[in-house]
């Protein structure tokens, strides 16, 4: 674990609730893979960041650290990448160990830093780069699958980040702990704290306490003592002062082995302490633990959020990383109120409206004053197109109400986004604006498909154990085992999926339906609203579902080849036939896709799926898709508990797992406070995971043939204990 572990001492259980995203078009979008936060180690193989995009609430600001996990930490990627991810939705390495062929994914490791400390030598913002790329690195912190992001798995957020270098005649540890600043897992009111989801702690609380410890040796023999170097390399923020006074010594009777020293000031917010000394073959073991607290409150101190780097070293202190970050200032650009609209002049829709970004101009106290400022012969105010179409007509706009002195780029095109860079500006007297940049991610519209229903269903029937039978070979289960699970299992008649035309941030290719909030996706869908009509006449309607193109691959499990499709009202008994169905939705840009399956099933006992991909017409921004698999038939769980009653059951029957040992193992409650215990005891961590990712997949009390599969697969791997 790159020479250290670290742990939150009182938060390192976080329970089972799920995270409540603020952005409320996503729902519930986190849910934890284990109960417990997790270490996860790798090769940073790339680094990017989220937004900004323009909006009223720039509350999300990630970092995004690409790993590729390494050893003993693979688990945090391949227990769900292997069962539960959608394949699509995993991140591709850009530079994999090995040769471009090789099959190599990431794990996204996410934190919105403070923004003092959002541009640093290891970590650049602005830049978008890290020094650490290609580098080790390790981090701390809840194990999640996202669901906007076809449930993959994330470390989100992660508050520690921490590797080692070697150095002469020693090595060097650097530590960053992180408080996330996004203020979406602060306190209770940000989780779906329900019944059964056990003790945990916010995600992002103020007042926690961290301990990392380093692992070091020193030789009992030594002529001279070894000094390790405890130091800041850059100021810190909102942690908590602490009673220390003194650096600690590790002596032998009367010789001293290893003095541990700082720089003023460190002893303020640190204790260190040696613990867990042992000899071996005349040499000392041992760990340096170091503690420090963030502050409870944020009202007195100027950051948001708290922050700590500290650099340990011991011997030489080796070239610290080159530091290519600009620290140019990235301000967050916001929609002038009531400026958004949709172009349809053009072969395919804009999106457009007014960008405004605010200058940070205390001193201005007038509508003349900024004027004067800006046209100063001494030091023009400059914009820059670093990407994206040239600058548009712009103004300079005084404050009011509420709204800073800001300059406003006019008529934007929000479906290609822009960097910009500010410079100069000044008059007699007034220190010039500092550089800054102006990004705008792109706006695209994308499909977005919400939960089933299913109607006319009926349970049980002659023919159960057959369609059990199917759906269990469909989740890779051998033919032999179908007997023996008690399940009942339901036939629809018809099934209905919810779709709707969503707006998201699109970084690097990829939509990103949850980086808006919920101010933006109010003014979006307000937008939809007003050109609805006009937009219905060039490219079909939401309500009536006639602006969606779709794909359709339908299967027959009992033969295992193609079934018929017929897109229309109505069409022969033996196929399955889809429609839209107007008016289902509460939102301007939702339409439903109706799903009638075979009323002749050929044989009669044949279980149907069906793969349904929905793209835009004249899309607004990128062009997206988005698919769902649909079953005419799935296993249904009973009333009450059936999760804890009924799964472990159906799993000993279709893979071997022993149903009395699942059901000890994946408690939720009563998960020691041990920071060592998701890594050793690796068979309990799966069983968690299979009941956590079982919770989300029996949310409707039933499991179609896609979260068998997973589940089947989760089975397998615990079993492989």
């Amino acid at each position: 674990m790159q020479g250290a572990w670290v742990s939150e001492l009182e938060d390192h259980v976080i329970g089972a609730a799920r995270a409540v995203k603020y952005n409320t078009l996503m729902g519930d979008n986190w849910f934890p893979a284990d109960v417990v936060r997790h270490t996860l180690c790798g090769r940073l193989d790339h680094f990017k960041t989220t937004g900004p995009v323009p909006v009223f609430d720039p509350r999300e600001r990630d970092w995004n650290i690409l790993v590729e996990p390494t050893g003993t930490f693979a688990h945090v990627l391949d227990d769900l990448a292997e069962t539960v991810s959608r394949r699509s939705s995993l991140v591709d390495c850009r530079q994999p160990v090995g040769g471009a062929d090789r099959d190599c994914h990431c794990v996204e490791i996410e934190v919105t830093p403070d923004p003092g400390f959002a541009d640093n030598r290891w970590f650049c913002s602005s830049e978008r780069t890290s020094s650490r790329v290609g580098k080790a690195v390790c981090s701390y912190g809840p194990w999640v699958f996202e669901w906007a992001h076809g449930l993959r798995p994330e470390v989100h957020p992660a508050h520690l980040l921490w590797w080692r270098e070697t150095a002469p005649n020693g090595w060097r540890q650097l530590l960053l702990l992180v408080r996330d600043a996004s203020q979406r897992y602060d306190t209770d009111d940000d989780f779906d704290r329900k019944p059964g989801t056990g003790p945990g702690t916010p995600w992002s609380r103020e007042g926690r306490s961290v301990e990392l410890r380093v692992a070091f040796e020193t030789p009992l023999g030594a002529a001279n003592a070894a000094i390790l170097t405890v130091a800041t390399p850059v100021p810190s923020c909102g942690v908590a002062a602490t009673s220390s006074t003194l650096w600690p010594e590790l002596v032998d009777g009367d010789r001293t082995l290893l003095s541990v020293v700082g720089e003023s000031g460190v002893l303020d917010i640190v204790s260190v302490a040696f613990e867990e000394l042992c000899t071996d073959a005349g040499t000392v073991l041992g760990w340096l633990a170091i503690r420090s607290e963030l502050e409870e409150s944020a009202r007195s101190r100027p950051c948001s959020a708290g922050f700590l780097a500290l650099d340990l070293t011991l011997g030489q202190a080796p070239e610290p990383d080159p530091d290519t970050c600009s620290r140019r200032a990235v301000v967050q650009p916001f929609l002038e109120p009531g400026s958004l609209r949709f172009d349809l002049t053009g072969e395919l829709p804009l999106l457009r409206g007014d960008l405004a970004l605010g200058l940070p101009l205390p001193w201005a106290t007038s509508p003349e004053e900024l004027a004067a400022w800006a046209r100063d012969p001494s030091s023009p105010l400059e914009i820059t197109a670093m990407a994206g179409p040239p600058p548009l007509a712009h103004e300079l706009r005084p404050a009011a109400a509420d709204l800073p002195h800001r300059l406003v780029i006019k008529n934007a095109d929000l479906t290609t986004g822009m960097t910009l860079e500010l410079r100069g500006g000044g008059r007699s007297g007034v220190a010039p604006l500092p550089d800054l940049g102006f990004v705008s991610l792109p706006i695209a519209f994308v499909p977005l498909m919400k939960d089933s229903e299913v109607s006319e269903a009926t349970i049980g029937g002659p023919d159960s154990a057959q369609r059990i039978e199917q759906l269990l070979r469909y989740a890779g289960v051998e033919l032999g085992r179908a007997a023996a699970t008690e399940l009942m299992v339901e036939r629809a008649a018809e099934t209905t999926v919810n779709v709707r035309w969503m707006p998201a941030a699109v970084r690097d290719g990829e939509a990103m339906p949850e980086d808006l909030p919920d101010r933006l996706i109010d003014e979006l869908l307000r937008g939809v609203a007003d050109a609805a009509p006009e937009m219905a006449a060039r490219f079909g309607a939401m309500a009536d579902g006639s602006a969606w193109q779709w794909d359709f691959d339908g299967r027959n499990l009992a033969t295992g080849g193609a079934a018929e499709v017929h897109d229309g009202a109505a069409g022969p008994p033996e196929a399955i036939v889809v429609r839209p169905l107007a008016g289902c939705g509460t939102e301007p840009t939702e339409s439903c896709l109706v799903v009638r399956w075979p009323t002749l099933r050929r044989p009669p006992h044949a279980v149907y799926a069906l793969r349904a991909t929905a793209r835009l017409r004249g899309p607004v921004g990128s062009p997206q898709e988005d698919e769902v698999v649909l079953f005419s038939d799935s296993l249904r769980l009973g009333p009450g508990d059936a999760v804890e009653r009924e799964l472990p059951a159906l799993l000993e029957a279709a893979t071997g797992l022993d149903a009395d040992w699942l059901r000890r193992a994946w408690v939720l409650d009563g998960v020691a406070d041990d920071v060592f215990d998701a890594l050793a005891r690796a068979p309990e961590r799966r069983a968690r995971l299979l009941r956590l990712y079982a919770g989300w997949a029996a949310r409707d009390r039933r499991l179609d043939g896609q979260e068998l599969r997973a589940l089947v697969g989760l089975a397998r791997r615990t079993r492989g204990r």
